[in-house]
């Protein structure tokens, strides 16, 4: 094998090598979840209303 073939080597291995740590940069991204700040203030609201007709505290008789 001469240098010129070893040589190619080396630059297919630093490509290879530069393309992997740069997919690695979006995994993150694809990871990272997201908060429906909207939504979670309108559950907020919800939980904090009294309870209506649940019958929790008092029982028909």
């Amino acid at each position: 094998m001469g240098w010129l073939a070893v040589d190619e080597l080396l630059e297919q291995e630093r490509q290879i090598r530069s393309a992997m740590a740069s997919r690695a940069g979006v995994l993150p991204l694809l990871l990272h979840s997201t908060f429906d700040h909207q939504m979670a203030a309108k559950a907020q609201q919800l939980a904090q209303q009294p309870e209506n007709n649940t019958g929790s505290s008092t029982l028909p008789s």
